[in-house]
C-alpha cells in the first residue's frame, strides 16, 4: 500500500471526469490579509450555493456504519476469523497487536483480549512497514495453528507460525513462535504482505516488489527473487534445510533458476489478496504507481507484467525481452478516480442478496467502495456502493458467515447496511439547467450573480484557442484559509466556474459549456452543462 497525499485532489462522481491543478493568482479586488485569510477591498457577498449540494446520480444503495462503535484501534490493517466455530473476530493492529472478542455490535474493551502482542519484535518506521498479516490453518481447530507475516529490523520481512494457549483459546502461545521463512527487504516501502490459505490446504503470500519507484531491482520479473511475487507453501510438511515445503505443483518446483515458492510474478504491492470461498478463484489488488491501479485474477505461474506495464499499458517495455506472455488485469481505473487500490472480497452472505457473488474493494486515498462483476471473461459491471467518505480505507474482512466489514485508520471497523429511503428523499434536488444553479442572473448573457468573484491563472491551458471566464463562489460566513506553501483551505459550498466560448462568424463567440467544481461534503465533484 502506498503512501501518497495529495496538495490537490479532484474526484468525480460523473462518468465525465474533470482535471485540473490550479494556481491561483491576484483575484480582482481580492488580496490575502496578514492573518492568512482571503480579504476584499469591495464588500463580500454570499453565494447560496445549497441547491449543488446533493448529487445528480442516484444515492448509492448500501451506508456504512461502525461495527463495533465501543472498540477502535490503532491503525488497523485487517480483520479476519479463525474459522474455528467460535464466531469471535480478530483485528490486526499495524504496531504489532492482534485482539480478539466477540462479533457483536455491543463489544467493548471488557470483551477485547490481546491474543498476540509483538510490539517488540515488529517494527513499524514507515507507513508501510509492520504487522501487515494474519491467516488462521483450516485446521485451527485441532492444531491451534496460525500465521503471522510482519517487518523488523536488520530490514526483513518474517513469515513465522504461533500456536493458540492451551489454557486460553484468547491468547497465543508466545513460546511456540517459530520462523518459516525471512528475507532482506531493500526499501521500506512496498511489503505487500496478505496471508491466505487456499482450498488447496497451501498458504499463499502477496508480496511487494521492495520498494523505490519503478522496481528499480527489477525484481517483479526475476524469477530467483521472492520479492514481486505471490508465494505458495505447504506449512504441514518441511524440505529438507527449510521450515516450509515447496509443493511439487508449484510452477517453478525443481528449477534451478528459478525460486520453486513462487506461485505467479510480475506484481508491484500486493493489497490485498483473497479467495473466492465458492468458487476458489484468487483475487488481487495491486497498487499502482503513476497512472494506473489494477485487480487480477492470479493463475498458476502467471506473469502480470510488472515493471514492463502497470495495468494494461507499457511501463518499461524497453526492458522486455519479447517472450513474455503477460496477463492482463481484469479491471483498472486511473489516477483520476483513485491512487491506491484496496483489494477486497468476493461477498458471499446473505443480508445483501443484490451483491452476493460480486467483488467489493476500495481506494485508499478516495474513499470509494465498488462491487464488481466478472463472469469469468469479463467485467459486466462495476457499480459504486456507498458513498465516498474521508476515511482512509485499509483492509476488508469477513466473519465466519461471510458478512463483509472493512477496517480504517480512523481506528474503526465499518460494515455494510441498506441505504435509508428517507436519506434519498431528503437528498436536494440537483439543478439540471445552469440557470437553476442560482449562480448567474442571466444565462441568455452569462450575467454573473453579484457575489461571483473574477479569477485568472497563472498558467492558462490552451484548450483549442478557446476563451474561459472563470469565477469562484464562496456562500455565507465561508472564509479562505491562505497557505503560502500548502493547499488553500476552501469552505464546503465552495464553487469554481468555468465558461468555454469559441469564435464564432461575425467576431462573436459561441458558448460551448460551463464547467462547475463543487466542494460538499464528499469533496470535489466536477459537473458540466452544456
Amino acid at each position: 500500500m502506498d503512501s501518497w497525499r495529495a496538495t490537490v485532489y479532484i474526484p468525480s462522481t460523473m462518468t465525465r471526469r474533470l482535471f485540473l491543478i490550479v494556481v491561483f493568482c491576484g483575484w480582482l479586488g481580492v488580496r490575502t490579509g496578514l492573518a492568512g485569510e482571503v480579504t476584499g477591498a469591495a464588500a463580500f457577498v454570499p453565494v447560496d450555493t445549497s441547491r449543488l449540494m446533493g448529487s445528480p446520480d442516484p444515492l448509492p444503495p448500501l451506508e456504512i456504519e461502525k461495527a463495533f462503535p465501543n472498540l477502535r484501534f490503532e491503525r488497523p490493517v485487517e480483520l479476519t476469523h479463525a474459522g474455528d466455530g467460535s464466531g469471535r473476530v480478530f483485528v490486526v493492529t499495524q504496531r504489532g497487536v492482534i485482539y480478539v472478542f466477540p462479533n457483536r455490535a455491543d463489544a467493548s474493551d471488557k470483551d477485547r483480549t490481546v491474543f498476540l502482542d509483538w510490539t517488540h519484535i515488529v517494527r513499524m518506521d514507515s507507513n508501510e512497514e509492520g504487522l501487515l498479516g494474519l491467516a488462521f490453518h483450516p485446521k485451527y481447530r485441532e492444531n491451534g495453528q496460525f500465521f503471522v507475516y510482519y517487518t523488523t529490523r536488520p530490514l526483513q520481512s518474517v513469515v513465522a507460525r504461533f500456536r493458540v494457549s492451551r489454557a486460553d483459546p484468547n491468547r497465543a502461545d508466545r513460546d511456540s513462535f517459530e520462523v518459516l521463512l525471512n528475507f532482506p527487504q531493500p526499501y521500506s516501502n512496498h511489503k505487500g504482505g496478505s496471508l491466505a490459505f487456499g482450498p488447496d490446504g497451501m498458504l499463499y503470500l502477496g508480496l511487494g516488489d521492495g520498494g523505490a519507484g519503478g522496481d528499480p531491482h527489477r525484481n517483479g520479473q526475476n524469477l530467483n527473487a521472492l520479492l514481486g511475487k505471490i508465494l505458495r507453501l505447504g506449512v504441514d510438511h518441511q524440505d529438507p534445510g527449510l521450515k516450509y515445503a515447496i509443493p511439487k505443483d508449484n510452477p517453478f518446483a525443481g528449477r534451478k533458476d528459478a525460486r520453486g515458492e513462487i506461485w505467479a510474478y510480475g506484481v508491484r504491492n500486493i493489497w490485498r489478496l483473497s479467495f473466492d470461498r465458492l468458487t476458489g478463484a484468487l483475487w488481487a489488488g495491486d497498487v499502482g504507481q503513476d497512472l494506473w491501479e489494477e485487480i487480477d485474477i492470479i493463475v498458476r505461474g502467471g506473469n502480470y507484467g510488472w515493471n514492463l506495464r502497470e495495468g494494461k499499458h507499457p511501463f518499461r517495455p524497453n526492458l522486455a525481452k519479447g517472450d513474455e506472455k503477460l496477463i492482463e488485469p481484469i479491471w483498472e481505473y486511473g489516477h483520476s478516480v483513485g491512487k491506491c487500490i484496496i483489494g477486497g472480497l468476493v461477498y458471499r452472505g446473505k443480508k445483501f442478496p443484490e451483491l452476493y457473488g460480486a467483488y467489493l474493494y476500495a481506494d485508499f486515498v478516495t474513499s470509494y467502495l465498488w462491487a464488481l462483476r466478472y463472469d469469468g471473461e469479463k467485467v459486466t459491471r462495476n457499480l459504486e456502493i456507498a458513498r465516498p467518505t474521508k476515511l482512509e480505507i485499509s483492509s476488508f474482512g469477513e466473519d465466519e458467515d461471510g458478512e463483509d466489514c472493512f477496517t480504517a485508520f480512523d481506528g474503526f471497523v465499518y460494515r455494510f447496511r441498506q441505504a435509508q429511503k428517507a436519506a434519498a428523499a431528503q437528498q436536494p434536488q440537483f439543478p439540471r439547467k445552469l440557470s437553476d444553479t442560482g449562480l448567474f442572473v442571466s444565462t441568455t448573457d452569462m450575467r454573473p450573480h453579484a457575489g461571483l468573484i473574477p479569477y485568472s491563472v497563472n498558467v492558462p491551458l490552451w484548450s483549442d484557442g478557446a476563451a474561459k471566464d472563470r469565477y469562484t463562489a464562496l456562500p455565507k460566513a465561508g472564509a479562505v484559509r491562505f497557505d503560502e506553501h500548502a493547499a488553500w483551505d476552501w469552505p464546503v459550498g465552495t464553487v469554481f466556474i468555468k465558461t468555454f466560448s469559441l469564435p464564432a462568424a461575425g467576431g462573436r463567440l459561441r458558448r460551448l459549456e460551463t464547467r462547475l467544481l463543487v466542494l460538499s461534503g464528499r469533496g470535489w465533484d466536477g459537473y458540466t452543462f452544456l
